[in-house]
């Protein structure tokens, strides 16, 4: 884990803000902080992913059905991320009406399928 972030922060810097050790321990994965990804679970993994990118410092964050694999605490630590880091970012949200996912959304599209 700490090597991947090493990397991600060369690759594409954290915002001055974010602090990658309080938010590993946030994600309660200080304990797997040298251990290999391949070992995490999917629900770990997606915390990873989450946190590094919106704690990237970019403009526009694009989400996937971002509490996939989330526990409870998972998905508080999305919300509490999402609160914290994206005030000044565009987020856009692919979900399938999962309120946690994008209650902070200012604004929505909804897609449908007309056959």
């Amino acid at each position: 884990l700490a090597e991947t972030i090493a990397f991600h922060q060369d690759c594409c810097p954290f915002l001055p803000s974010f602090d990658s050790n309080l938010w590993v321990e946030k994600a309660g994965l200080t304990p797997h902080l040298y251990k290999r990804l391949s070992t995490f679970s999917s629900g770990m993994l997606q915390r990873v992913r989450l946190m590094l990118a919106i704690g990237s410092d970019r403009p526009l964050l694009l989400l996937d059905e971002p509490t996939n694999n989330l526990d409870k605490e998972g998905i508080q630590f999305y919300q509490d991320l999402i609160q914290q880091f994206t005030s000044e970012k565009t987020v856009v949200v692919a979900s399938n009406y999962i309120d946690a996912e994008y209650a902070f959304c200012t604004e929505q599209l909804i897609l449908e399928k007309h056959y």
